[in-house]
């Protein structure tokens, strides 16, 4: 949980990578946004991934 402030202030490294950097340089502010946006959506189901087998794992631990 301690990198979640860190992910959150880092405003201008929202989700982009080199290659997306220099698309999204060359577009406006909403295309931008759109751009961010599409990236952390994508994030989405992988997230979604770990979370459900790290409460599995959690689930069938031994006490």
């Amino acid at each position: 949980m301690s990198t979640l402030p860190v992910l959150l202030l880092a405003a201008n490294a929202w989700a982009q990578c080199s290659m997306c950097l220099r698309g999204a340089a060359a577009q406006n502010e909403a295309a931008r946004q759109a751009l961010n946006n599409g990236i952390l959506l994508l994030l989405l189901p992988v997230f979604s991934l770990l979370a459900g087998f790290a409460w599995i794992a959690w689930q069938r631990r031994d006490p």
